[in-house]
């Protein structure tokens, strides 16, 4: 065997989970219907349902405005300020 033919034969990187929910995410964009956010300040994905339910405890105010994994405080979709 070559390096080449090692290489073709290696197991596929592991699919990634959600941080928050632990469902497995797909790896390309919109598969059954389920997409992924990045999050820029600590470069992880979530899925979109976690997200979904992120944003809707923040607009309650039942969160505050931080990222859920790294706690960095994000701007709010709904004003440009950040929340401390």
């Amino acid at each position: 065997m070559t390096i080449s033919d090692n290489k073709l034969f290696q197991d596929p990187p592991p699919k990634e989970d959600c941080p928050i929910c632990m469902l497995p995410m797909p790896h390309a964009e919109g598969i059954c219907g389920v997409r992924t956010v990045y999050m820029p300040c600590c470069g992880k994905y979530l899925c979109e349902g976690c997200s979904i339910a992120e944003d809707d405890e923040m607009r309650e105010g039942n969160l505050k405005q931080w990222c859920a994994l790294c706690r960095v405080p994000q701007p709010s979709p709904y004003t440009d300020e950040i929340f401390f």
